[in-house]
């Protein structure tokens, strides 16, 4: 569709978009649970369809609905599928209830509505009565776009409110996938066939001859597996072994949003955190006893003070280490390992920014690299240098004896002249005495 020559009839015709031969689709979304209920997504389904079948001037496109809450655009799939398919042509124009349905915050709203311009679609926005065909309708769309983002600041702010009271009164807040525990109104009850898992993780773990690498095997091997029917990992190990719920203390506060816009989250210091022991056991009820707890995680900081304290090349013998660095954020890329049903129990690597690695996965658009694709790369590089190896290493040693021969000069050119003797009389020693 000719954008410009679409806008020039309406103006010089005074026609609106229910007069103009179009093929018109539609996009619903729901905003609340509430809503759902009250106002479903299947009536406004009902509603575009009617509207756009009835109305003898337009072609009916069958219509993109998500039944997910979200304000990001990019996470909506129905959404992402729309913009592809209109700029593939397969419509002119998107019917939508509101701005905020389509987009809750401005940048969305001007950048998706833009690009589709620029591909001769429209988007109507029914009860802000806003098309971007109009060449007037960026004004409006700003504003309104503004007023979305504002309400989802503003319920970012109540919702943050609700949790830190819910915390102050104890009520255990996050997701319920917390081995060992069922939740249940905001309290946990103990889920015995898991907590036979977990009782056997501190048990084996305060002995002190197992590490989590080793337990992961010896729960694979007892046939515990994940929520998702993987393998269990070291790392959630680690984790069930440091989490203070497990000796029935109540524990929140720990992580906070800081900005509403990008969901970023932050891990807060321990010394923020709410902590206290539940002495009823009604909210969190302990699976092990509090000195079993206090033994395990001894021997956790002691171990990982261990680790600490070595060069990192020790940690992680990849021969990648330090060689991977991501774009975005100049940041090194770390190795992370999983398993999956596929793998069989056997680890996988991978390479990951340690931006993302650390604040998650919307901190950084970089890609994971599998560490088999990286030999694979090499492997082919080296086939094709193979004829000619011992030019290359050739040129290799003559690089690395230029770079020796400057950093000796460098050196040189800093040291003092006592310090000059000193090295000079130390070198001669060493060969008196080889």
């Amino acid at each position: 569709m000719d954008i410009y020559s679409v806008a020039n009839q309406m103006k010089l015709e005074r026609k609106t978009i229910f007069d103009l031969p179009l093929r018109v689709t539609f996009y619903g979304r729901v905003s609340t649970t509430r809503e759902e209920q009250e106002n479903s997504i299947e009536n406004q389904i009902s509603y575009f369809t009617d509207l756009i079948k009835n109305n003898p001037n337009w072609t009916y496109v069958e219509g993109y609905v998500d039944r997910i809450r979200g304000e990001q655009a990019a996470n909506r799939e129905e959404f992402m599928r729309m913009i592809e398919d209109g700029k593939n042509g397969e419509f002119d124009l998107i019917l939508t209830k509101e701005v905020s349905r389509f987009a809750r915050n401005t940048i969305d709203s001007l950048t998706y509505t833009r690009d589709l311009l620029r591909c001769g679609v429209g988007v109507f926005f029914q009860n802000d009565n806003i098309c971007t065909i109009d060449t007037d309708s960026e004004l409006r769309l700003t504003i309104m776009s503004s007023i979305a983002a504002d309400e989802v600041r503003k319920l970012s702010e109540r919702v943050r409110w609700g949790h830190k009271r819910s915390i102050e009164k104890g009520a255990v807040m996050g997701n319920s996938r917390i081995f060992g525990y069922d939740k249940d109104d905001c309290k946990l009850v103990i889920n015995e066939p898991e907590a036979e898992m977990v009782r056997f993780i501190f048990e084996t773990y305060s002995t002190g001859d197992y590490s989590t690498r080793k337990i992961e095997d010896m729960l694979f091997n007892k046939g515990y597996r994940g929520r998702n029917g993987t393998r269990i990992h070291h790392n959630t190990i680690s984790g069930i072994i440091q989490n203070p719920k497990y000796k029935g203390y109540y524990c929140g506060n720990k992580v906070k949003i800081v900005d509403y816009r990008t969901k970023e989250q932050r891990f807060l210091p321990e010394e923020e955190w709410i902590m206290y022991k539940d002495e009823t056991g009604e909210v969190v009820p302990a699976i092990v006893d509090e000195d079993l707890w206090e033994r395990c995680n001894q021997i956790f900081a002691e171990r990982s003070a261990a680790i600490k304290s070595r060069e990192r090349s020790f940690k992680d013998r990849s021969i990648f280490t330090g060689k991977i660095w991501c774009a975005s954020h100049m940041r090194p890329y770390w190795r992370t390992s999983y398993s999956n049903s596929r793998s069989k129990g056997q680890s996988i690597y991978q390479w990951i920014c340690s931006e993302k690695k650390r604040f998650g996965a919307k901190s950084c658009t970089s890609i994971a690299i599998m560490e088999d694709e990286l030999y694979t790369m090499i492997s082919e590089y080296f086939k094709d240098i193979a004829e000619n190896v011992e030019e290359y290493v050739n040129d290799f040693i003559k690089i690395y004896n230029r770079v020796i021969r400057l950093r000796l000069l460098k050196e040189k050119s800093t040291m003092s002249r006592q310090e000059l003797t000193k090295r000079k009389t130390n070198v001669i020693n060493s060969l008196i005495y080889m």
